[in-house]
């Protein structure tokens, strides 16, 4: 029996300090990949490259710091011309206009210096329309002080327009010898423009167009030799009151003028317009018109639109230069007038004998039509110099009883084309 023999290890014996070979540690590499290696030339090529990017950034930075060093960060606006800077501020709306006065000391007077000024309510800015008064009252104020010329002012308001708003934007107008007054207002509290226009007088004014959503009477017209405005060369009113016998008497040098939806209130229904420079009328009325009698010598385009042909007179020689008419007609649908109104349409015609070009609306038309066997009884129109003959149909129907296109038959145009001995006539 094998017997193993084991020494006996003494108690003493310190394990701490026994010391073991341990084995070799194993290192782990990744595997070596295998690199591919540029041409030499492409090497050199991408030197090239980035040699370049680096010239053209300092060439770049170099640039910059000269264009900094000649300009010394000064402000392209202030070096603009004064003209310049007026044509940029007449483009914005006035509000916008005197913002540019923060922008430098040269901006900061600038905007009084606008030749035009437009003052509009339903612009961006004015939530109400007290807003609105108090920046109107203010920039004309300030306007005032200075010593600026204004060419035009369009005054526009919503709402119903106060006297006193009527009166300061007018005044100003007046006071400062403005060319061109052009304003829209849809209402006025005391229903009338201001009585500075009846009670002052403008040698520099040229163009007054008064337009209202509601109909006002106007102090502007009626006789005054004391206060006139001798200069003034366009005249347009819409929806105003006419009263006077001799509403444009003011207005010696009248040359354009325009009465659109205007109520003729005199006694008889009279509009007499004297007017010896005047070139171009254009009439058109909601209400009818009994008599018209015009003193215009020079007149040489007239257009006239109403619900009834009024009873045309004129002085001795008539409308001798008279090269366009146009004539519209709003028919009232009822039969016993179209005989009144076919006779003085005849009239009429007679009175403008002289032009060379004539324009009828469908329903003037549909007028001649409706006794066009008489005409052939009728002693035939006086138009000899007649170039120019045309129906317009490129507006709604004027009339209120037929809604189709409405052509001139062979027995109207014979009779309005039977004394032109011209070549050139149109017929359409």
């Amino acid at each position: 029996m094998d017997v193993m023999m084991i020494s006996s290890v003494p108690d003493s014996v310190n394990y701490e300090s026994l010391s073991f070979p341990l084995p070799p540690r194993q290192r782990w590499d990744p595997p070596v990949k295998a690199v591919k290696r540029r041409p030499a030339t492409e090497k050199k090529k991408i030197k090239r490259r980035r040699r370049d990017v680096d010239d053209v950034d300092i060439i770049a930075k170099r640039l910059r710091a000269e264009h900094s060093s000649t300009t010394d960060h000064i402000d392209v606006f202030t070096n603009l011309p004064e003209c310049l800077k007026l044509h940029i501020l007449s483009l914005l709306e006035v509000k916008y206009a005197v913002r540019t006065s923060a922008l430098s000391k040269t901006w900061k007077p600038l905007w009084t210096s606008i030749p035009t000024l437009n003052l509009d309510s339903t612009s961006d800015g004015f939530e109400r329309l007290n807003i609105f008064d108090k920046f109107v009252h203010k920039r004309l104020s300030f306007r005032s002080d200075r010593a600026m010329k204004l060419d035009r002012l369009s005054f526009t308001r919503h709402g119903v327009s106060s006297a006193e708003i009527l009166e300061t934007v007018f005044s100003y107008a007046l006071s400062q010898d403005v060319r061109e007054v052009e304003s829209w207002i849809n209402s006025s509290k005391n229903g009338s423009w201001p009585n500075c226009l009846k009670n002052s007088s403008s040698n520099s004014l040229k163009s007054l167009k008064l337009g209202s959503n509601d109909y006002l009477s106007c102090p502007l017209l009626g006789p005054n030799s004391d206060h006139t405005f001798k200069n003034l060369g366009i005249l347009s009113l819409e929806r105003v009151f006419i009263y006077d016998l001799q509403p444009f008497s003011r207005f010696p040098f009248l040359e354009k003028l325009t009465l659109n939806e205007c109520s003729i209130e005199t006694k008889g229904r009279i509009l007499n317009i004297h007017a010896l420079k005047l070139l171009e009328l254009q009439v058109s009325c909601n209400e009818s018109i009994d008599r018209l009698e015009l003193v215009t010598p020079n007149l040489k385009s007239f257009k006239y639109r109403t619900y009834n042909f009024p009873q045309l007179e004129t002085p001795q020689g008539g409308l001798d230069v008279l090269q366009t008419v146009v004539l519209d007609y709003h028919d009232s649908g009822l039969d016993e007038y179209d005989k009144e109104d076919f006779e003085n349409l005849l009239s009429l015609f007679s009175g403008v004998c002289s032009t060379k070009s004539l324009s009828l609306f469908p329903a003037v038309v549909e007028l001649l039509s409706l006794f066009k066997d008489e005409l052939g009884e009728r002693c035939s129109p006086p138009f000899k110099d007649l170039k120019f003959f045309m129906v317009d149909y490129s507006g709604r129907c004027s009339s209120s009883r037929s809604k189709e296109i409405i052509r001139p038959c062979a027995k109207i145009t014979n009779y309005l084309l039977k004394n032109c001995e011209c070549s050139v006539l149109k017929r359409f």
